[in-house]
C-alpha cells in the first residue's frame, strides 16, 4: 500500500505531506486509513490531515494517563495482598498461579510481586467480599475487573483506543458498554477517591493543545465529537 491510499482520504497542504509519511511510515499507512475513516464518519466535510495528526495525538495522551493509573492500581493491590497476608498466608485462598510461586519463593511478597496484571486480578476475584469491599468504594463485579485487564493490554499494545473495538465490556452505574469512556470510567470507580480526581483532572487536560514541535507536527485540530467527557 502506498502513501497515495491515504492521502486520497484526507486533505492535506503539500508542506505537510514530508511531516506525513515520517508518522506513515511509524505508525503504519493502515491505521491513519483506519483513523481517517472512524472521523469521516462524524462529520459531513471532508478530514483534514490536521485533524487525524490531532487525533493520534490526543490518543497517545490518554494511553499514557490510562497507563499511568493503571500502574497505580496495580502496585496498590499488590501492596494490599501483603500487607493483610504477609504473616497469615494461610489464611489467603490461593490461585494456582500464586500457590506456585508461594511453593518456589517461600515468600508472599516476592510471589505476589511476580503476578501478571491479569493473574494479579485473577488472584483478587478470591479475596473474601470483606476485602474487596476494602479495597474497592464500590460493589464490584468480575467482568468490571476482566475489562481492567482488557483496557491495561490495550494500552500495553499500544492499540488506538478513541475507536477500539476490542476493549471488554463493563457497567458503569445502570448502563453497559465496551467503549473507551465506559473503560475510563470503570477504572475510575476501582481507584481511591483521592486518585481518581487524579485520573479525571489529567484527562481532562489532554485536550488542552500544548507545546507543538512544527519541524515535525502539523498545528492542533481536535474533533469535538472524539474528547472524552469524564463527569462524576
Amino acid at each position: 500500500m502506498n502513501y497515495d491510499a491515504f492521502f486520497d482520504k484526507v486533505i492535506i497542504e503539500e508542506i505537510d505531506k514530508a511531516k506525513a509519511i515520517y508518522y506513515l511510515n511509524s505508525r503504519g499507512i493502515c491505521e491513519h486509513i483506519f483513523v481517517a475513516d472512524y472521523l469521516q464518519s462524524l462529520k459531513a466535510d471532508k478530514v483534514t490531515y490536521d485533524e487525524v495528526a490531532t487525533a493520534f495525538r490526543y490518543d497517545k495522551r490518554i494511553r499514557r494517563i490510562i497507563y499511568k493509573f493503571i500502574g497505580f492500581l496495580e502496585e496498590y493491590l499488590r501492596a494490599y495482598i501483603t500487607n493483610h497476608f504477609n504473616t497469615n498466608v494461610n489464611q489467603l485462598e490461593t490461585t494456582n498461579v500464586l500457590l506456585e510461586l508461594l511453593n518456589k519463593y517461600h515468600d508472599l511478597y516476592l510471589a505476589v510481586s511476580q503476578l501478571t496484571f491479569g493473574n494479579l486480578i485473577s488472584q483478587v476475584k478470591k479475596l473474601p467480599l470483606s476485602h474487596r469491599n476494602n479495597i474497592f468504594n464500590i460493589d464490584t463485579k468480575n467482568k468490571n475487573l476482566d475489562a481492567l485487564v482488557g483496557l491495561r493490554n490495550e494500552v500495553n499494545h499500544n492499540r488506538f483506543l478513541l475507536h477500539n473495538k476490542s476493549l471488554r465490556s463493563c457497567t458503569v452505574g445502570k448502563n453497559s458498554g465496551r467503549s473507551l469512556w465506559a473503560n475510563i470510567m470503570n477504572l475510575s470507580n476501582h481507584l481511591p477517591e483521592n486518585t481518581k480526581k487524579g485520573l479525571i483532572e489529567e484527562i481532562e487536560i489532554a485536550k488542552v493543545e500544548g507545546k507543538i514541535n512544527f519541524d515535525s507536527q502539523v498545528k492542533w485540530d481536535l474533533l469535538t465529537e472524539i474528547i472524552l467527557d469524564i463527569n462524576f
